[in-house]
């Protein structure tokens, strides 16, 4: 599961609010002790992501661990970089390549088992009702660079 959280935001691995301000609490079944296991989220680095490792406990001593990841999200232009040539979105007619950049908004989405989130070639603040949007499964954007990033890369010896 990958989750998307703004910059500089407080992060709780356990109760925690993503960018489109929907609040997520995750918590074991009744009786279950849950326990951050590990938690490299860091929202402080935006773009980047973050892997969080939690283990639920019952009174018998069953435990069961579950992970997931935050994709904190960047400002300005966001260039992708995709596992394949185009990634379709949830019925976008437009298809989206790799390397080109959009801006990343506020605009997420739950649907067939995991998160969109919006892009626009337009702006930051596009609404998830424009046109401009286009959804693109929040797990590409996790594993792509912002273009400040790419840029500091090139630029190491």
């Amino acid at each position: 599961m990958y989750f998307q959280v703004a910059p500089n935001s407080t992060f709780n691995p356990t109760d925690f609010t993503g960018t489109s301000g929907v609040e997520f609490k995750l918590t074991g079944a009744k009786g279950m002790k849950v326990t951050v296991d590990s938690n490299s989220v860091d929202t402080s680095k935006a773009g980047s992501t973050g892997v969080v490792k939690l283990t639920a406990t019952d009174a018998a001593g069953k435990a069961t661990s579950i992970s997931y990841t935050v994709f904190v999200k960047p400002e300005g232009l966001f260039q992708l970089n995709l596992p394949m040539n185009y990634a379709l979105g949830l019925g976008d007619t437009d298809t989206v390549y790799q390397g080109e950049q959009y801006y990343i908004t506020n605009n997420v989405k739950f649907a067939r088992g995991e998160f969109f989130t919006g892009i626009s070639k337009q702006s930051q603040n596009a609404s998830a009702t424009s046109n401009s949007v286009k959804w693109i499964a929040t797990k590409y954007l996790a594993n792509s660079k912002t273009q400040f990033q790419m840029l500091k890369l090139r630029q190491l010896p």
